[in-house]
């Protein structure tokens, strides 16, 4: 068994240290630097995000340091656990399935669509051609689709005016929008760029009109269908 400072420093003291008196200072002296000590693993402890004397206080340093802020809707439990898989999250990164699983936390579901290929990235697996504006050449683009989300649509007769601080075309505020920019940005490729944010607000009408089912140039804005709404993206051309 481990001894305290308390014990070791009462064993290797001279008589004279162990009398009356003697004996209250030495071991004064030893709980000092078993305080000292049991600090120490309390501060190393404090710091493992599994340790039962974690604290939330915490949370947000170890977010920064990972790169991994927190999300709005996260409870302190929900980010403490993906802060845990931090390593493996970003083993990930670039990749468009890490970017569907973060807006998956977010409770968005998404779809990750490049110019001139047949099927979502990933999966690639439908016969269905994206073709935004026939530049199949540029290689760098692709497209997020969220086909899941609790939006709903806003018109110019329902009352909203411009400016109002809300967004164009459905009940999504600012905030949100910048959020699942960010988490996009974040989580792709170095090398790519996402021209737009497609909310598809109709998903059958969608299926029909969208640019994988039409010849249409979707850069021209007049050319979109008002089944979905379209937010800037990163990387974005003055069409």
């Amino acid at each position: 068994m481990t001894k305290t400072n308390v014990e070791w420093a009462l064993e290797i003291s001279p008589p004279w240290m162990v009398g009356p008196v003697g004996e209250l200072w030495t071991s004064a002296l030893g709980f000092w630097f078993d305080m000292q000590a049991e600090a120490a693993v309390q501060a190393v402890k404090a710091a493992q995000l599994r340790s039962d004397t974690f604290h939330v206080s915490a949370l947000p340093l170890i977010g920064n340091e990972r790169q991994m802020p927190r999300y709005p809707i996260e409870t302190d439990d929900q980010y403490n656990l993906r802060l845990r898989g931090a390593f493996g999250t970003w083993a990930k990164a670039g990749n468009f399935q890490a970017i569907i699983d973060q807006l998956a936390i977010i409770g968005l579901t998404a779809e990750i669509w490049e110019q001139g290929q047949n099927g979502p990235s990933p999966l690639q697996d439908s016969a269905a051609i994206w073709d935004w504006d026939d530049d199949t050449a540029n290689w760098s683009r692709f497209f997020v689709v969220i086909t899941g989300h609790p939006y709903t649509e806003r018109v110019w007769d329902d009352g909203w005016t411009y400016d109002d601080g809300g967004t164009w075309g459905s009940d999504a505020t600012v905030e949100d929008v910048q959020l699942v920019q960010s988490i996009v940005t974040h989580w792709k490729k170095a090398a790519t760029v996402y021209p737009h944010i497609i909310i598809v607000m109709d998903q059958a009408a969608w299926d029909l009109v969208s640019p994988i089912t039409t010849g249409d140039r979707y850069d021209i804005f007049a050319n979109r269908s008002d089944s979905a709404i379209y937010w800037d993206g990163y990387g974005k051309r003055a069409y």
